[in-house]
């Protein structure tokens, strides 16, 4: 049940009403992090935008620093990557509007090493009526593989996650926003992956330069789509 406070009308507090460590973050991304956060915008304290840098110097004990590579612990040991320039074009689809919202596109890896992609499909990968489209874009995919005689050997599901990574200092601790690979997402991995023949690769772009990424492997005991 919503609480009382979501019938509310809620006005968005100015961005410049706190007093920030750093760059201030994209004022659309400001409202959505307002509107799922409403509570804790009433902290005191300083409010920093995370990069990955700043993750690397006070993620917290849920970062991990392991042989040169940052992981991120929720549930599984999800890998920490900055974006590149494709990252960066896939989030600028999911800006279009006046409220930033999620976008998907898969890719896959064939056996003789060519890549074959989805278009853009604007849609939030965890609602159901959306697993629909995941699974129609996965088997238009595997047709195209087909009629060219080829295998897949793993797919790609990249989508955006439009929401800030926030810290907010009060003294000498922190309070952290994180925005990796939610319990919905990896829900949704398994569900794939047990009707996928092929090996699994999820990935959460977000819009501080950072994207989340974990893999399921190969199976032998595979159901059709």
């Amino acid at each position: 049940m919503l609480e009382l406070s979501y019938f509310i009308p809620f006005i968005t507090p100015s961005i410049n009403k706190f007093k920030w460590l750093g760059p201030k973050p994209n004022k659309s991304l400001w409202k959505l992090f307002c509107l799922k956060n409403r509570s804790h915008l009433f902290m005191d304290g300083e409010f920093k935008h995370l990069n990955y840098l700043d993750l690397l110097y006070f993620g917290g004990t849920n970062f991990i620093f392991k042989e040169g590579q940052l992981y991120f612990r929720r549930n599984v040991l999800q890998h920490v990557m900055q974006n590149n320039k494709e990252d960066q074009e896939l989030l600028k689809e999911g800006m279009l509007g006046f409220i930033p919202h999620e976008v998907f596109k898969l890719k896959v890896e064939t056996s003789i090493g060519t890549i074959i992609e989805s278009k853009i499909i604007h849609a939030k990968t965890t609602k159901g009526p959306h697993l629909v489209k995941i699974i129609k874009a996965i088997r238009d995919i595997e047709a195209i593989a087909r009629i060219q005689n080829i295998s897949i050997s793993e797919l790609h599901l990249i989508h955006t996650h439009p929401s800030l990574e926030i810290g907010i200092k009060k003294g000498n601790s922190w309070t952290f926003f994180r925005n990796g690979l939610s319990n919905a997402d990896l829900d949704l991995g398994k569900i794939l992956h047990e009707r996928l023949k092929y090996s699994l690769h999820l990935k959460a772009i977000t819009p501080n330069g950072i994207n989340y990424n974990y893999k399921f492997k190969n199976k032998t005991d595979l159901k059709e789509l």
